[in-house]
């Protein structure tokens, strides 16, 4: 399993169990495979040009590898109460990242979906796509359209449905669920 940074492969440090670390590799060509530097979070990994991106579990980081020597933290984007990591993508330079958040029935929105460069990314009630037909609904998806050099998030659409349901998100329009047509 890797990850390519230019000019090499991110894996988890194993030789460091008491603190979580990435080490930053040269494996190519495999006879000069070299340890170049190490990043601070472990998690999923994305690279984009010389941002490496770190999906750890209280959020995302953003690090400047440009010098694989002495990367640098220079963003930070946590998730918000009560939500976890989903998946990521990485597509025309911008992360798309779900996340999901079980529904409290006493308090349902606004959805704290993200603090991202200390702004609260939070879903109002009016903005949640739901299923037409009456359905059982648990969870608020939430894809977020993310710069990977600053980390600021630059859109999102959200979407309530089962917590098995597949989503699938175009930015400007929510194209479906397993449940069929949604409204906003």
């Amino acid at each position: 399993f890797e990850k390519s940074i230019l000019p090499g492969t991110v894996e988890p440090d194993a030789a460091s169990p008491q603190k979580a670390n990435t080490s930053i590799i040269s494996a190519f060509p495999v006879d000069t495979l070299a340890k170049l530097g190490t990043v601070s979070q472990t998690g999923q990994l994305l690279l984009s040009g010389s941002r490496l991106m770190v999906f750890a579990g209280d959020g995302l980081y953003g690090f400047d590898v440009s010098d694989p020597a002495k990367p640098t933290q220079v963003w930070k984007d946590t998730y918000g109460e009560s939500s976890s990591f989903v998946t990521a993508r990485l597509l025309d330079k911008k992360i798309y990242l779900v996340t999901q958040q079980y529904l409290s029935t006493g308090s349902p929105c606004p959805v704290a979906a993200m603090r991202a460069s200390d702004t609260e990314i939070s879903i109002p009630c009016t903005s949640l796509y739901h299923p037409i037909a009456p359905v059982a609904v648990n969870t608020t998806y939430v894809v977020m359209r993310i710069n990977p050099e600053t980390g600021n998030v630059e859109d999102t659409v959200s979407v309530l449905a089962d917590s098995g349901s597949s989503v699938v998100a175009v930015f400007g329009d929510l194209v479906g669920s397993r449940h069929g047509g949604l409204r906003r």
